[in-house]
């Protein structure tokens, strides 16, 4: 697993209401003159269009971030397509909602069960079931957020819709969830010599809430999230970058997997639905290999 080190320049922000009042529209003065700055503030175009942000062509930067505080991105659309492709693979994900039982004790009383004699069964009760190989019924998703500029939206959007359709799998099983969205990058900050990369991650998921899968929607299965609100936390660190905003590195902050209380599942990477299907296909047969041997 590959994880950030010492030089990278972290923020952790715990909702993404925190994330957005604390780094929209407001640049560090080092990187007020960045051009991904002006474009936030509509003083220059947005780089492809509205459709590198994953909305119609016509759309500016204010329709973008308007879609995503409004709730009204094309990111709900994503998701739905992508919990149908996993709808048949995730039937076997082993689930700790109550089911009920036959025994000698119980809520509802079968009286045809007594006057048979078969006391021990007469009484039906809930149970919870087991997690199963998941140890416990916490879990921690982590999806990364992002990618390189040359990342088409179409391909962008799936990952995080894969993670959006996992946890609302995850809750109706009856798991807590948690779920971190993160982005890591090298090559960011160019004028000091303790950070030069970045690592930001954000809490979209909190397993003592009911999940919000309209913000799930909105944000990690939406590229215009990651290009304009990851974006500006990149530029609000206190450090220099420049227009570019560095590159991927896929490390993992290290907070997510500090925590021994909860089982973390980190999202693999999808481009397409056929990724999505190919990956959760190989994750339920590992799956059922570890309850096989258990």
């Amino acid at each position: 697993m590959n994880t950030i080190d010492k030089s990278y320049y972290q923020q952790v922000y715990t909702s993404y209401e925190q994330l957005f009042s604390t780094v929209h529209l407001k640049p560090n003065v080092l990187n007020r003159n960045l051009e991904p700055a002006k474009v936030m503030r509509g003083e220059s175009k947005p780089y492809g269009g509205g459709t590198w942000y994953g909305m119609k062509s016509h759309h500016n930067i204010n329709d973008v971030v308007n879609a995503i505080q409004s709730g009204k991105t094309p990111g709900a659309e994503t998701v739905r397509l992508a919990a149908d492709r996993l709808a048949d693979c995730l039937k076997s994900m082993p689930s700790i909602l109550r089911k009920q039982e036959w025994a000698d004790h119980g809520d509802m009383l079968d009286i045809g069960k007594v006057y048979s004699g078969r006391i021990d069964t007469a009484w039906r009760r809930c149970k919870r079931k087991s997690g199963g190989v998941l140890q416990g019924k916490h879990i921690t998703l982590a999806v990364n957020a992002g990618d390189n500029a040359g990342c088409a939206a179409e391909s962008l959007r799936w990952q995080g819709a894969y993670a959006a359709a996992l946890a609302d799998q995850y809750a109706s099983a009856g798991y807590s969830v948690d779920l971190w969205a993160f982005y890591s990058a090298y090559r960011v900050y160019s004028d000091n010599n303790k950070f030069d990369k970045s690592t930001i991650s954000v809490k979209l998921a909190h397993a003592e809430q009911p999940l919000d899968r309209t913000l799930l929607a909105n944000t990690i299965a939406f590229p215009g999230f990651f290009r304009t609100i990851i974006f500006e936390a990149i530029m609000y660190a206190p450090y220099q970058t420049d227009d570019s905003l560095g590159k991927n590195s896929n490390a993992l902050p290290h907070h997510l997997i500090q925590d021994e209380q909860t089982t973390l599942i980190l999202v693999p990477h999808v481009r397409s639905l056929e990724d999505i299907q190919k990956e959760e296909t190989k994750r339920q047969g590992n799956l059922l290999s570890e309850k096989e041997s258990t």
